[in-house]
């Protein structure tokens, strides 16, 4: 996914097989090259397979997450925005959720 000039990384964090895993959302400017700058922190998704086998992708508040920069309740907020707007269109576009239509790109 990209947003502007600005690409994304995902790390997958802490899990447990068959259960929760926590992936963080970086950044990186695409005008650069990638071993000359570091990703820039946007937040976490959590994703979750319940007992049915279902999988729940969820985006805690940003408030929740620590961010780090005097900006990043602005900028990183619009980045981490686009990336999980184009998540949820990827998804909806694979039939894999269902939503009232396609969200807008930022």
């Amino acid at each position: 996914y990209e947003c502007g000039e600005f690409g994304y990384t995902v790390t997958p964090g802490r899990g447990k097989i068959g259960g929760q895993w926590l992936f963080m959302v970086s950044a990186f400017s695409l005008t650069q090259p990638r071993n000359e700058q570091p990703l820039v922190s946007l937040g976490r998704m959590e994703v979750e397979v319940n007992r049915y086998g279902n999988v729940t992708v969820s985006i805690p508040p940003r408030a929740e997450q620590t961010v780090p920069g005097p900006d990043a309740a602005d900028w990183d907020g619009k980045l981490f925005g686009a990336f999980v707007f184009q998540l949820l269109n990827s998804l909806y576009d694979r039939g894999l959720i269902e939503l009232p239509g396609v969200l807008p790109k930022i």
